[in-house]
Formats: structure tokens, C-alpha cells, sequence
């Protein structure tokens, strides 16, 4: 997914940006439910080395991403209220 930085990235020499959009990272926010950080951080480094734009390091966040084309209930069921 390109970001802000994406033009500069196709310069010889330009340095690279690497969009991670997370979730909450488990023990990092306290919360046992999250990504272990380091699985995230491999994943991340993973994406680096493959040359992607984006990496998506987690379950919940390849679910967000999947449902953002979706009516904004479907991602937010409590607006159904």
C-alpha cells in the first residue's frame, strides 16, 4: 500500500517506508489477547526484505483491512444498535 512516502521511495538512494498498520501488540499494551511483539517485528522485517509496501503482521489486522470495503457496520456491529 503506498504511504506519504511512496514517490521519494522510487529515487535512487531514497530510503524505503514500510507501512505496518497493527492492532494491539499483546504483552507490549498489556494484553494477553494481542500479537506477541516479535512476531510482529519478524513479520515486519520479513516484509522489508521481500520489498513490500505494506505488511500486515497479524490476524486482526488482515481482518480490518478485508472488511474496510464493507458498510461501516459490519466492521462496527455495535452501530447496530
Amino acid at each position: 500500500m503506498p504511504n506519504s512516502s511512496y514517490e521519494d521511495q522510487e529515487r535512487p538512494g531514497a530510503v524505503r517506508a514500510e507501512a505496518l498498520p497493527g492492532g494491539p501488540a499483546g504483552r507490549a499494551c498489556g494484553s494477553p489477547a494481542g500479537p506477541d511483539p516479535r512476531d510482529v517485528a519478524v513479520a515486519a522485517l520479513d516484509g522489508i526484505e521481500a520489498g513490500a509496501h505494506e505488511v500486515l503482521a497479524d490476524d486482526t489486522t488482515r481482518w480490518v483491512k478485508s472488511q474496510l470495503s464493507a458498510d461501516l457496520e459490519a466492521l462496527y456491529p455495535q452501530l447496530n444498535k
